[in-house]
This record gives structure tokens, sequence and C-alpha cells, in this order.
């Protein structure tokens, strides 16, 4: 029933009966009301349908997006941890170069004190063997000295030249020695040695007690009597 036939039903039961007018008004109402919720729910709900739907497309997007954007971070986490494995290779190839040359200078530098070190003991020798030749220079030069010093009373008193020849020798000679030929020399060769003792060689005439006199002049240092001791067996030599 629409609404036209309805309203000439109500005008119909409005002159008949009070009863059916009643009725008539509440089934009015209730027909209206419901028409009005249905249309307002169709009308909501087609609203409603359409938010949904524009809800559902935008976090379809947001999805999609998401998703692009969570495989653009993984890929660049993916190029950052090659990166960082790249640069941890570079800092442990760099560590070891950096041990290697470490472990190079110090041997360099042991090397350069063992070097330092052996420099400083050839320095403290060669010094020690210079003070060493000095010293032995000298002596030699104050046991020459002292035997020019005494050439001149030996010559005086018992015939005796010196003579230097080659390797830090002293030649003695003797001279009126022998009664019968004043002239015919006797000699004999005297060198000082490294450890400060003398050496007595090519004693001309031979001497049989050489050794003995040699080792006595080596005792006492008495140079003096030793060239007393000589001569005095030079002259034995020659009288037999």
């Amino acid at each position: 029933m629409d609404f036209i036939s309805w309203m000439n039903q109500f005008r119909m039961d409005f002159c008949t009966e009070p009863a059916n007018l009643k009725r008539t008004l509440e089934e009015f109402r209730t027909k209206f009301l419901t028409k009005w919720i249905e249309g307002d729910l169709n009308r909501n709900g087609a609203e409603l349908t359409e938010q949904y739907n524009e809800a559902v497309r935008q976090g379809k997007e947001s999805i999609e997006n998401l998703k692009k954007n969570e495989k653009q971070r993984r890929q660049q986490s993916q190029m950052s941890q090659k990166v960082l494995e790249s640069h941890i290779a570079k800092a442990r190839m760099l560590k070891e170069e950096l041990t290697r040359l470490k472990t190079e200078a110090d041997t360099r530098l042991q090397k350069k004190e063992n070097m330092t070190e052996e420099l400083q003991k050839v320095l403290e020798e060669k010094d020690h063997d210079s003070q060493k030749i000095l010293a032995q220079e000298k002596t030699t030069k104050e046991r020459l000295l002292e035997l020019e010093k005494s050439a001149e009373w030996f010559r005086n008193n018992l015939g005796l030249q010196f003579r230097k020849i080659s390797g830090n020798k002293l030649q003695m000679i003797f001279t009126s020695v022998d009664d019968k030929d004043p002239k015919a020399p006797c000699s004999f060769h005297v060198q000082i040695d490294d450890s400060r003792k003398y050496i007595i060689s090519n004693c001309e005439p031979p001497v049989e007690e050489l050794d003995c006199l040699v080792e006595k002049l080596n005792a006492t240092n008495n140079l003096s009597g030793f060239v007393q001791a000589i001569r005095k067996a030079f002259k034995t030599k020659m009288t037999r």
C-alpha cells in the first residue's frame, strides 16, 4: 500500500470510527519509521561501504608502500653489510700490516742497539789497544834511552859499542876482551817483547850459560849486571 492509498484509507477510517483511526495511526507510524530507518540505513550503509572500501584501498596502498620500503631497507641493509664487511676486511689487513711493520721496526731497532753495543766494544778495545801500544812504545823508548845512557859508560869502561838494527833490536859489541887480540869483537842482540821481557839472540861467540844469564836478567831487570856477566863469559871463552 502506497502513501496515497494509505491516506485515503485514513480518511475513511477517520470518518467511520475512532478505534480504526487509532489503529491506522499506529500502522502509519510504524510503516513511516520503518521506511525512514531503512532509507537512512541504506544511505549510511552505502557511505560506510564506500568509506570501508576507501580505507581498504588506502590500507592496501600503505601495505604496498611498506613492502617497497621494506625491500629498499633490506637492499640498503645488505649493501651496508657488504660495505661493513669490506671495511672490516681492510681494517684487518691494515692491522696485520701494522703488526708486521712494528715487528720489523722492533727487529731493526734491536739490530741497531746490538750494532751500537758492538761498535762501542770495538771502540773501547781500540782505545785499550791504543793505550797499550802507547804504553809499550813509552816503555820501549824508556828502555832504549836507558841503554843509550848506559852506552857511554860501557864504551869507556868495557870497550862496548851499541848499534841499532832493524826489528827494534840493539846490537852490543865488545872489544878489548881478548888480550891477545883486543880488536876481536864479541856481540849479541837485545830486544824487549810485548811482555817487557828481554830477548837475547845472535850471541857470538856462543856462551853456554846464556840461558841462565837471560833468566836472571828478566828476574832482576839488572841490564848492567847482565852486560858485565856476559862480557866475563866472553872473556873466559876467548882465553881458553
